[in-house]
């Protein structure tokens, strides 16, 4: 799936941009990752009303949400073979933390 995307951020013949959005700038910047988006598409920031963030629940979702979940879910044998097989470009290109 990624692979497609960057595939299509490459290809001159796709005429579409891409916006790449990181869920870790969601957490740490909301209205940083917001006003990306709003530059992206050329939108006002100004007839933008940032939304708050949700009320957690307990019990309600299967994940805790943060942004480094992964190191308490994987083991480390886990987390080599997804070193193995993700692309060593990839982890530069997203910013992503190889362990």
């Amino acid at each position: 799936w990624i692979k497609g995307w960057l595939k299509a951020d490459k290809d001159p013949e796709f005429l579409c941009s891409i916006h790449w959005s990181r869920f870790e700038v969601l957490v740490k910047d909301p209205k940083r990752f917001f006003q990306e988006i709003l530059f992206f598409y050329d939108l006002p920031e100004d007839k933008f009303t940032y939304p708050q963030k949700p009320e957690f629940k307990p019990n309600t979702h299967l994940r805790k949400g943060s942004t480094d979940e992964w190191r308490e879910v994987l083991s480390k044998k886990q987390v080599h073979k997804i070193n193995e097989l993700i692309p060593g470009q990839w982890f530069k290109r997203f910013n992503w933390p190889k362990i």
